[in-house]
């Protein structure tokens, strides 16, 4: 049995009641089953991206940049390039998809008050499928990170995963802020390290700009409130009050242009109007993020500051390619 038609990334679509039994209709209106490659591999591609487009900001396009700021620092060739950033493509695409997907699933209660877009709310699949698709993308994971040379850093990334996800690690802030630190350093160290070895420089800019951003990092807690205490998680915001959180994430973000340019933007010796232009950019990003933080409260408005933070983020790393 097959349940009514729906939208499929435009293109109309129905499943069974087996997850994985999907079907999309071709221009002429006839089911193509789930074993035909184009509806296996469209359907795919789009649960993909429904489990990971509202983390990409955080994730894969920072980490897209910090690999193009490896490949100016190495004054790597257009080639190099190239294949530097379809490696970092591919290998981040996965990283978040396997954080993503196991986070959703074991999540699905908390989801249904904070975020009823998800695909495991609204239905699109169930959540045995949902750790199938994990367990085969942590494979596949392991065997991208062999193939470029960044399989120490997939595998801490993986066990980060488990332990956040299925060890209770998402339930305490302390936890779930040092995964946090650890995702981030580990998803720096390996976009470098995909064009060449991390030195002093790649260092230096991994650990500053991961210890500052993370500093802030229960901004995204605060849109989560009734979830979080709905499914007994002890977020920041709920241990130490949504007021002094607040208080923190302005304070990180105020002080994080300060920190960058005399920590990082100074001693890449850049031009002037390069330093100027950077420092401008991620002045304006942070102190937008910190001035909302505390005069824009609403959870859709909170939202709205975590996506600026994130966006600062990719500033942050775009200076780099800047610089470098």
């Amino acid at each position: 049995m097959t349940e009514p038609p729906f939208e499929l990334g435009g293109i109309r679509a129905t499943r069974s009641a087996d997850d994985f039994a999907v079907f999309v209709y071709d221009p002429g209106g006839r089911a193509l089953s789930w074993r035909h490659p184009f509806s296996r591999a469209w359907f795919e591609l789009y649960l993909s991206w429904r489990f990971v487009f509202r983390d990409l900001p955080a994730s894969w396009y920072p980490s897209m940049l910090f690999t193009a700021a490896a490949w100016r620092h190495v004054e790597g060739s257009a080639l190099d390039l190239a294949v530097s950033l379809l490696k970092s493509a591919v290998l981040f695409w996965v990283y978040i998809y396997v954080f993503c997907v196991s986070n959703q699933a074991r999540g699905v209660t908390e989801d249904r008050l904070n975020k009823p877009h998800r695909p495991l709310v609204i239905g699109l699949i169930s959540v045995p499928g949902a750790y199938r698709r994990f367990w085969v993308g942590m494979a596949v994971y392991t065997v991208l990170g062999w193939l470029f040379g960044v399989l120490e850093w997939v595998v801490l990334w993986q066990s980060v995963v488990l332990l956040h996800n299925f060890a209770g690690g998402a339930k305490r802030w302390y936890s779930k802020n040092l995964a946090m630190v650890v995702g981030g350093i580990v998803m720096l160290a390996a976009a470098w390290q995909i064009v060449a070895p991390i030195g002093a420089v790649g260092w230096r800019w991994i650990l500053v700009v991961i210890l500052t951003f993370t500093a802030a990092i229960s901004l995204q807690d605060l849109r989560d409130i009734p979830g979080d205490r709905a499914t007994g998680r002890r977020t920041l915001p709920l241990v130490l009050g949504v007021w002094p959180t607040r208080i923190l994430v302005c304070t990180v973000m105020a002080v994080l242009p300060v920190l960058a340019h005399v920590l990082l933007f100074v001693p890449a010796s850049p031009s002037p109007a390069a330093l100027v232009a950077c420092d401008l950019t991620l002045a304006g990003m942070s102190w937008l993020t910190a001035v909302r933080c505390i005069v824009l409260r609403s959870p859709q408005a909170d939202h709205r500051t975590y996506m600026t933070y994130t966006y600062t983020f990719c500033v942050a790393l775009l200076s780099a390619v800047v610089v470098l």
